[in-house]
């Protein structure tokens, strides 16, 4: 949980307290969520967009409000190799 605060915060910049959907946001999963779309949002630009419409949609459907091949989406998921879980 708190990689998401600290990603939302300090790599997309965004103010947690007036987020409408907050802290409903920390339900999506950070590896194949959060990250590679706010990183996509990053890369091309945008700045302005509702947390909701950038996590709370299908691969597809975000892909296709944004304009994002879905093959861009899956390498950048792809990119993030999965962690070592020990008990």
């Amino acid at each position: 949980m708190i990689a998401k605060v600290d990603y939302l915060k300090r790599s997309l910049n965004r103010q947690l307290q007036r987020e409408k959907a907050f802290p409903l946001l920390l339900h999506f999963n950070y590896r194949e969520v959060i990250w590679p779309r706010g990183e996509l949002m990053k890369a091309k630009g945008y700045r302005d967009y509702d947390l909701v419409d950038v996590f709370g949609k299908s691969d597809e459907d975000f892909c296709k409000k944004f304009n994002f091949p879905l093959n861009q989406l899956q390498a950048k998921k792809d990119s993030r190799g999965p962690l070592e879980e020990r008990d």
